[in-house]
């Protein structure tokens, strides 16, 4: 018994050393065969495994080895506006225009109003043949007659009438007119530089600069005061900023002395109000 015991015993130890040599061969041989394998090949396993992981779904296409585009949803997203006013994308903000080119911007659109109680100016607002002007200059007038700066002069009359703004809303032949382009007195600020354009008494085409002086209110109504005085004649004409645009109607003086003293002006915001229904929904450049 002793004797199969401890033949057993060493039987045991000599498999436990079999096992153990056979685990360090087998080591051996793995580090060998990793050793010969090529380094590229090793580097295709890794695209591959790349490629798989990038594979769009079944029914989805993409580009190779990049993910499947996305499904958006189709909503409109609002751009904030940029110091200048207008939106990434849109475009810039139209360049400031010299003297010269405010004039051939506007002045065919001008026009001298003339009653057989005095002058005044006014302007198309409308290639329909719609015009505006003060409606002091108008009120009680029996003839009405308007000449642009062509010389061609025609009757017109007043087809609507605003005392709480003296704005008179004019009629005449379409064929004669051509709209002003009309801005946004709301951007307008003390410090801007503005023309005030029109017709002052028996003198052509006449141009004021000035710079608004302040925007003020008066009984709730919004104005814009100007520091120049403009000439007797120009009441209902155009004030114009320096992209061209009208950003008011000039209407009251209030003079200091014989050479000082401000204009006051309606805003365009104001006055469109009650005009807006004869434009033809255009924007003159």
């Amino acid at each position: 018994m002793s004797g199969d015991f401890y033949d057993a015993m060493n039987m045991s130890q000599e498999l436990e050393w079999i096992t153990e040599l056979t685990r360090r061969a087998i080591d051996d041989l793995k580090r060998q065969i990793l050793a010969e394998v090529p380094t590229d090949l090793v580097s295709r396993s890794w695209r591959k495994a790349a490629d798989d992981l990038n594979r769009p779904p079944a029914g989805e296409t993409a580009r190779p080895g990049l993910p499947p585009v996305p499904r958006l949803a189709r909503t409109r997203i609002k751009l904030p506006e940029t110091e200048t006013g207008h939106r990434p994308g849109s475009a810039a903000p139209q360049a400031f225009l010299n003297l010269q080119q405010i004039l051939r911007k506007v002045s065919p659109s001008i026009f001298k109003v003339i009653t057989e109680r005095g002058t005044g100016s006014g302007f198309a607002i409308s290639s329909r043949g719609f015009g505006v002007t003060s409606l002091h200059v108008v009120d009680k007038a029996g003839k009405l007659r308007i000449r642009f700066h062509s010389g061609k002069e025609q009757p017109a009359r007043v087809v609507a009438r605003h005392p709480d703004l003296d704005l008179a809303i004019l009629s005449f032949r379409a064929e004669s007119a051509r709209a002003i382009p009309l801005g946004d007195s709301l951007k307008s600020v003390p410090g801007d530089k503005v023309i005030a354009i029109g017709y002052p008494l028996d003198v052509g085409l006449s141009i004021t600069p000035a710079t608004i002086a302040s925007l003020k209110k008066y009984r709730g109504l919004p104005l814009i005061y100007i520091d120049t005085l403009v000439p007797p004649g120009n009441s209902g004409g155009p004030l114009v900023n320096n992209q061209g645009r009208v950003i008011g109607i000039t209407f009251r003086k209030q003079q200091q002395s014989d050479k000082k003293g401000t204009t006051l002006a309606l805003p365009i915001n104001e006055a469109r109000k009650k005009f807006e229904q004869f434009l033809e929904f255009s924007d003159p450049g």
